[in-house]
């Protein structure tokens, strides 16, 4: 019966709010059929917009629907929560309920600037058990820390204007060198002290 309802609504079309939050509470008791659903509409703008809006029950509904949207919210990549961490943390903490701890880790996975205050006074005020708490503070400690491939962009830059210095440097010997005719001479001293100045060297010498 459950399944086949979950069906039901899915061959429908999209759902409407009212039916998105029946395929909630259908999965909330096991369907298959609305789980796969969830989670293949995980790029789905609009969708993922419901499902934030339910998560945080702003209309008080109550019931298996919310928790059931945040539980779906928790296990979306961060690039994709990142579009409604707006809405997450308007609502967050939601009162009287049990979803606040999936809210926080989908929150914090947004990088949300205001998030980790919010879900530390969340904690403060009981709205989080430790373990959430400490999953969330963990994610925004990753947010904090440097990203390995802006740490080789900037490396790699500097090696750049290394080298552009070096090859305007050696043009300029280079070019006193032939002037005086002791290019070859002075290439091979050079090649004894700095191989990547040789290398710029047999460049600027075979054009």
């Amino acid at each position: 019966m459950t399944e086949a309802r979950a069906q039901t609504i899915i061959d429908e079309g999209v759902p409407s709010e009212e039916t998105l939050r029946e395929l909630l509470i259908l999965c909330w008791h096991s369907s298959q059929i609305a789980d796969s659903f969830f989670l293949s509409h995980a790029n789905c703008t609009r969708f993922l917009v419901q499902l934030a809006q339910i998560a945080i029950d702003e209309k008080d509904y109550q019931g298996d629907a919310p928790p059931a949207a945040a539980y779906y919210l928790e296990k979306l990549p961060p690039p994709v929560l990142k579009g409604v961490a707006d809405i997450l943390l308007r609502g967050f903490p939601v009162e009287e309920c049990g979803h606040n701890n999936s809210l926080a880790v989908a929150i914090a996975l947004s990088g949300i600037e205001g998030g980790r205050a919010k879900v530390q006074g969340a904690y403060e005020n009981d709205f989080l058990n430790t373990d959430s708490y400490e999953k969330a503070m963990a994610i925004y400690a990753e947010h904090s820390q440097p990203c390995p491939c802006a740490q080789v962009r900037s490396v790699k830059r500097v090696l750049e204007m290394r080298m552009a210095e070096a090859q305007t440097r050696v043009a300029q010997e280079l070019a006193i060198a032939r002037r005086i005719e002791t290019t070859e001479v002075w290439r091979y001293a050079l090649k004894r002290e700095n191989p990547m100045q040789q290398a710029i060297v047999d460049q600027w010498v075979i054009q």
